[in-house]
């Protein structure tokens, strides 16, 4: 599996391309498809970061 990063970048070139309208329809649809699989991807690992965070910033606050 990419990194967070490799994915964000993958994800940023898929909608530069598709910004600037230079494929064609049917490679349009396919790289907008791989682009909502990225965006799932990367939404996915960020909550788990979120919930990551949340549960030291708990642990912390529970010692203090």
């Amino acid at each position: 599996m990419k990194s967070f990063e490799e994915q964000y970048k993958e994800l940023q070139s898929i909608v530069e391309g598709l910004e600037k309208g230079e494929v064609d329809l049917e490679k349009s649809i396919a790289q907008f498809k791989k682009g909502l699989e990225l965006l799932k991807s990367l939404r996915g690992q960020l909550s788990k970061v979120e919930n990551e965070l949340k549960e030291i910033d708990t642990n912390f606050s529970e010692e203090s």
